[in-house]
């Protein structure tokens, strides 16, 4: 998908844990909303800003959408039966992030933004019954820096108390750096990074999506993670890239030297 320069004014951006595959060849033209500022990644960099919509690996396929004429993504959907959804208000702020196990509602968080922008309350729910029982899980409070990219994290459970909190370091170029959990025995996370566009440098929301998805592509925001320390499954990714930059397939290697290879389709 091919986006280009909006119109209009959006006031909301950020969160996108980790996904890629099969070229499908599909290019679709569309009017992206400029980066909400809840939303965070700053503004694409690039002449031609492409957004992912199909991702493959083996017999896996995951299927993305967007909200019309925007960039902020609205839906995951994989092969084996498990989406995700995000909702909006009216005003494109954030409202939701629903996970699905073959089309059941499985689990839910319910987003308040203050008027700042600059704070997010994510309320977490176990869901049964086909959506009929909703179970309060905890929540986390999310903090935005100047950039409107996420700060820090912390996680309570139903009783207020602190059980985890994360923080992320940015390179100058708005790529993560580090995340370090508060934990004294927890290693911090570290990335390393390409030089070229990013899987998801156009994609809104990812950041979000990165504090309930693990999977490491998601880190390929502003640019492309070519090496991590800290983190479970692959460590060392190469890319090949199409003529605008941006990856069209993923080779990736984890410590015991197992490969992986994912195919991007814009």
């Amino acid at each position: 998908m091919k986006i280009t320069t909006t119109l209009f004014k959006r006031s909301f951006r950020p969160l996108c844990l980790l996904l890629i595959l099969a070229i499908s060849g599909c290019s679709k033209k569309n009017k992206p909303s400029p980066e909400p500022p809840v939303v965070g990644g700053g503004k694409p960099q690039a002449s031609v800003n492409l957004l992912p919509i199909k991702l493959e690996q083996g017999q896996l396929q995951i299927s993305l959408s967007y909200i019309k004429n925007t960039s902020l993504l609205a839906s995951i959907v994989q092969s084996n039966g498990t989406t995700e959804k995000f909702t909006y208000t009216d005003k494109d702020v954030l409202k939701s992030y629903e996970r699905y196990r073959k089309e059941e509602l499985i689990y839910l968080v319910e987003y308040t933004v203050d008027p700042t922008g600059k704070s997010i309350h994510g309320a977490q729910h176990f869901i049964e019954a086909n959506g009929k029982v909703s179970s309060p899980l905890g929540y986390y409070d999310i903090r935005l820096n100047a950039d409107n990219k996420v700060a820090d994290v912390k996680w309570y459970n139903l009783n207020d108390k602190l059980q985890k909190t994360l923080l992320f370091n940015y390179s100058e170029s708005g790529s993560i750096n580090t995340m370090v959990n508060t934990s004294p025995d927890v290693k911090p996370v570290n990335f390393i990074y390409d030089d070229k566009n990013g899987i998801f440098k156009n994609t809104l929301s990812c950041q979000f999506l990165l504090l309930e998805n693990s999977q490491t592509l998601l880190y390929c925001l502003k640019a492309n993670v070519i090496q991590q320390s800290g983190m479970t499954g692959p460590n060392q990714f190469s890319y090949t890239y199409n003529k605008d930059g941006y990856p069209t397939t993923v080779l990736s290697k984890d410590e015991n030297g197992l490969l992986t290879s994912w195919k991007v389709s814009y």
